[in-house]
């Protein structure tokens, strides 16, 4: 299933707004997308060495 255009980049905001504010992931403001999802990416990130 391909991703949703701008998919990515929201999630990527998601992180550094999550980053920048240390809030909890589930106080993610809903233009960031699912909590679970920018999470979930996030996650991965360091498995593959990014």
């Amino acid at each position: 299933m391909p991703a949703l255009p701008g998919t990515g980049r929201r999630v990527f905001n998601g992180t550094l707004w999550q980053l920048s504010t240390r809030a909890s992931w589930r106080d993610l403001p809903e233009r960031h997308g699912p909590c679970m999802a920018v999470h979930e990416r996030h996650a991965r990130k360091p498995a593959r060495g990014l």
